[in-house]
């Protein structure tokens, strides 16, 4: 197995940390479940505020992830926490199972966040919290201005219409997560607003980048015919050299922190 040596927390971070303010650390909280677990953060920072007296489940489907994450409970010596295969869109769980439920920007990376919040739902004990962060459609909007741009100025009119659908779908608002959250018997406790940079020194350290290499620049390409995807890139680069001779590459990432109770 090639088994990732990226440690997403580098992204996650920032949104894991507004989670780890808002979980509610109650004695009575015995059974959590941390949807879209990744790399293992927040969940076994978690696993060790909670202590041993408390059972964490977290679920990916991401095999690499998993034994990464697998990889550090057992160097971190932590006995209360499991992290399996699930998908959860189809929680294997009884009904009215978990204390807690949370997802660190994960509840937005499924194919469908509807049945997912309705399976969270499900399996959720009443008057339990589901604690859960997301990026906005805004992220890294100063990037799509600029390929968007390129884009019309080559006449790819469709590909701008792919760019769109591509920020829309895993990005959705918070109106439209407040609707499915009430459909699904949860009560809106709170909303927080953060926000972050990630900045780069020029186009050459952004396009190198790791994170950008795995998570971003594949699915910009999958944009761009096949043909015409060098020549865009070039364009792209251009203007961001541009762009960092004012200064530097900064790109903004906004997201939310929803806190819900189940009623």
């Amino acid at each position: 197995m090639n088994i990732d040596v990226f440690d997403l927390p580098l992204w996650s971070a920032p949104f894991g940390n507004l989670l780890l303010e808002r979980v509610n650390y109650h004695s009575s909280i015995k059974k959590i479940l941390d949807i879209g677990t990744g790399y293992g953060f927040p969940l076994l920072e978690l696993s060790q505020r909670f202590g041993s007296e408390t059972q964490l489940l977290g679920i990916d489907i991401d095999d690499n992830a998993i034994q990464i994450t697998k990889n550090k409970i057992a160097e971190f010596g932590i006995s209360n926490t499991v992290i399996e295969k699930i998908d959860a869109e189809s929680l294997t769980f009884d009904n009215n199972f978990f204390d807690l439920i949370v997802s660190n920007n994960g509840i937005n990376n499924v194919d469908n966040t509807e049945n997912a919040i309705k399976e969270a739902s499900r399996v959720a004990k009443i008057g339990s919290e589901f604690v859960f962060t997301f990026n906005l459609y805004e992220t890294y909007s100063e990037f799509y201005s600029i390929f968007n741009k390129i884009l019309k100025q080559n006449g790819l009119i469709e590909e701008l219409r792919k760019v769109e659908k591509h920020r829309r779908k895993k990005r959705k608002g918070v109106d439209e997560y407040k609707r499915i959250l009430t459909k699904y018997n949860y009560k809106i406790i709170r909303i927080d607003d953060g926000f972050f940079n990630m900045s780069y020194k020029n186009e050459k350290a952004f396009f190198e980048h790791y994170f950008i290499k795995k998570y971003f620049l594949p699915e910009w390409k999958n944009i761009i015919p096949t043909d015409k995807q060098k020549n865009i890139i070039e364009q792209l680069k251009n203007e961001l050299h541009t762009k960092s001779k004012e200064k530097f590459i900064n790109f903004g990432v906004p997201f939310v922190c929803i806190t819900s109770k189940k009623i």
